[in-house]
């Protein structure tokens, strides 16, 4: 009876291990932010450049060669152009009534401040970059919804709440002109060449295209056919750094609805190559098209039914240029938020909406993280997470009051 007894007990043992090392591969394989680093995978590694204390931050931005960070910062608005390669020093601050949002150019020639949404407060305000100064200001018609610069750094634009685009020269001599919009104006990009400007519209909702002389060359849907238009969907758009893609993603402005991926082969036709349906009650998408055109990630947010309640689901898919998936991660467990894609496609940067970025490799496999974890309770939780086009630099504010500025590299 006693040996039976241990025999039993040995059975036990061995049926509760496998048990519970079934478990744990089921629980990596649904938890990707916590899935064990694949060594083989693991080339890129999240390198800190600089760290800097900055309190009161209201908003920042990071120059395209991320040689420059520009910021604004307490209630009343002072902005501040820091120089990376000077090791994080203030080169100047100057205080703008209002300003609550703020882009550099590249090689932190001009800053653009505003405050955007702002029913009252319709002012752009453009500073020189070498000392503060004033160069020029342009009030828009209505609420600026987005504003962004050109690549090479000469032109800006901004669309408003009041169906207009701004196209602004930054030149020696500041000039703007503006044009009619289809709809209010949810985005605006250049492509990589400053040739095209593209706008995404919610209102009448679509993408349209427009020469930097303003000549509207194509819009989607087409809206002289009311049957295939979309109304009171918000659609952002986001051109490839170096191929003439164009990407664009379409929600609902409220928690319902469905949201839809487009892709453009070529930025000068109206017709998408394709469109990639993620599924009913999605919003909140944010999407990248690698510099190469080839591959397509988004994040998104999804409401599922679960035992009578609804709960929000945060998701990441790769695509290639083909609509083929590549790979399909998040849950409950892992709330991805794209931050950037690189290059090539073979990896793609999230924050988890919390204290960690992620890199994801080819597969969607975690290959590193920042910080470490025994570090991830002291630097606070993300508060902004941006990135150079290139994916290479990331630039990181967290709730500590502290600024780090990240570099991937193999």
């Amino acid at each position: 009876m006693r040996w039976r007894n241990i025999v039993f007990s040995i059975v036990i043992v061995v049926l509760f291990f496998a048990t519970l090392t079934s478990l744990r591969h089921a629980f990596f394989a649904t938890r990707p932010e916590i899935a064990e680093v694949q060594p083989s995978n693991a080339t890129d590694v999240f390198d800190e450049v600089l760290t800097k204390p900055f309190s009161n931050l209201v908003s920042i931005d990071l120059a395209p060669g991320a040689d420059f960070i520009a910021t604004i910062s307490g209630k009343q608005g002072y902005v501040s152009l820091i120089d990376v390669n000077k090791k994080g020093a203030i080169l100047w601050s100057k205080k703008v009534n209002g300003a609550r949002a703020v882009t550099v150019s590249k090689g932190g020639h001009v800053v653009l401040v505003y405050a955007p949404y702002s029913a009252t407060n319709r002012l752009i305000t453009i500073l020189n970059g070498h000392d503060g100064s004033t160069l020029g200001t342009v009030v828009v018609d209505g609420p600026i919804w987005s504003l962004t610069v050109g690549p090479d750094g000469a032109f800006a634009a901004a669309v408003t709440g009041n169906h207009s685009l701004y196209m602004m020269s930054l030149a020696s001599s500041l000039m703007y002109k503006r044009w009619d919009l289809y709809g209010i104006g949810s985005s605006v990009a250049f492509s990589l060449n400053d040739i095209s400007v593209f706008a995404g519209t919610w209102d009448r909702s679509g993408v349209s295209c427009y020469s930097r002389s303003g000549n509207l060359i194509w819009t989607y849907p087409t809206f002289t056919d009311p049957s295939h238009q979309f109304i009171n969907r918000i659609f952002e758009a986001y051109p490839s750094d170096a191929r003439q893609s164009l990407l664009a993603v379409s929600y609902s402005n409220a928690h319902h609805g469905d949201g839809t991926l487009y892709y453009w082969r070529s930025d000068q036709t109206s017709r998408p190559t394709w469109a990639h349906y993620l599924g009913p009650d999605t919003y909140l998408g944010r999407a990248e098209v690698s510099a190469n055109g080839q591959y397509v990630a988004v994040t998104y947010t999804q409401a599922v039914s679960r035992k009578q309640e609804t709960v929000n689901e945060h998701r990441i898919l790769l695509l290639d240029s083909d609509n083929n998936q590549i790979y399909d991660r998040g849950g409950l467990l892992f709330t991805p938020t794209l931050v950037s894609i690189a290059p090539d496609g073979h990896r793609v940067t999230v924050s988890d909406g919390q204290r960690t970025l992620y890199h994801l490799n080819g597969s969607g496999r975690i290959s590193a993280r920042w910080p470490s974890p025994d570090q991830a309770q002291s630097t606070g939780v993300i508060r902004y997470a941006i990135a150079t086009t290139d994916g290479r630099f990331l630039l990181v504010y967290t709730g500590d009051g502290t600024m780090h500025l990240l570099r991937t590299t193999h």
